[in-house]
C-alpha cells in the first residue's frame, strides 16, 4: 500500500524482515537520543579508541559486517557501499558520517533518523542547508545517487518500472527545475518538497529555490537567506 510507503519499518515487518533487530535497535535509540547523539554527528570510526563507547560500537559493527559478508572490516569505509541498502538502518547507525548522513551534496535517500541516521548528524545536515544562500545545489553524484535509491526502493514495492523511470529520468534530466512544474511524487502521493518522510528529508532542503522558498519561506526546511531575499526582493 503505497499510502503507508514512508514507514520502512512496517513494511520490512509485514515482509517478515528486519534492518536488525528490536533489541539492537532498542540499544541505538537509548544511544542516540542521550546524551552525544542529540546534538553530535558520532561515528564507529571516531568512537571505537573510547573504551565505554566501543563496548556498545563494536559489537554492533562486528554483527552488521558479518551480516554483510565482510567480517573483515574493521571501519567503516570497509562498509560504505552498503549504506544506501534499505535494511541497512544499523549500518548508517554506526557509521553515518561514512554514509553521508550530514553530508548536504550526498545521496538523501534513507538518511533519516528512522533509517539509522544519528540524529546529531541529521541536526547538522539542516543546520548546513539553513545557513546556505536560497539556491538549488542537486548537481553531482548525491543527486544521481538519490533517484537511483529512490528507483530501488520503488521497485521493492512492486511499482511497475515506466512508472519508476517517468519520475527518476525526469529528475535526472531536469533536476531541481521539475519541481517547478508539479511538488506532487506521482508514485507515493507526498509532496517532494515539503511532506516529512521517513525515507527522505523534505527536498526543500536540496532545491529550496525550485520549491518556491523565495516567495513563501515559512517552510522549516527552507534556508534562513531565503527569508532575507523575499524581504528585499
Amino acid at each position: 500500500n503505497l499510502n503507508t510507503w514512508d514507514n520502512s519499518y512496517a513494511w520490512m515487518h509485514v515482509n517478515g524482515q528486519s534492518g536488525f533487530d528490536n533489541a539492537m535497535k532498542g540499544t541505538m535509540e537509548d544511544l542516540s537520543y542521550g546524551n552525544h547523539g542529540a546534538t553530535t554527528c558520532q561515528e564507529y570510526d571516531y568512537l571505537k579508541d573510547d573504551v565505554g563507547w566501543d563496548k556498545t560500537f563494536r559489537p554492533i559493527f562486528r554483527n552488521i559486517a558479518t551480516s554483510l559478508g565482510i567480517p573483515e572490516a574493521d571501519k567503516c569505509s570497509d562498509l560504505v557501499e552498503h549504506c544506501d541498502g534499505l535494511l541497512n538502518n544499523g549500518l548508517r547507525y554506526v557509521c553515518s558520517r561514512t554514509c553521508d548522513c550530514a553530508n548536504l551534496h550526498g545521496n538523501r535517500f534513507l538518511r533519516t533518523t528512522e533509517n539509522g541516521c544519528w540524529p546529531g548528524c541529521v541536526l547538522e545536515f539542516t543546520e548546513a542547508s539553513n545557513a546556505r544562500p536560497c539556491d538549488d545545489i542537486e548537481s553531482g553524484e548525491g543527486w544521481a545517487a538519490f533517484w537511483k535509491t529512490y528507483a530501488d526502493i520503488m521497485a521493492l514495492y512492486g511499482v511497475e518500472s515506466f512508472r519508476i523511470t517517468n519520475v527518476t529520468e525526469t529528475f535526472l534530466d531536469e533536476g531541481c527545475q521539475a519541481l517547478q512544474r508539479s511538488q506532487m511524487d506521482p508514485i507515493s502521493f507526498h509532496n517532494f518538497c515539503f511532506a516529512e518522510h521517513s525515507f527522505y528529508l523534505p527536498l526543500a532542503y536540496i532545491c529550496p529555490r525550485s520549491c518556491g522558498c523565495l516567495s513563501d519561506p515559512t517552510s522549516s526546511a527552507c534556508p534562513q537567506l531565503c527569508e532575507i531575499g523575499n524581504e528585499t526582493s
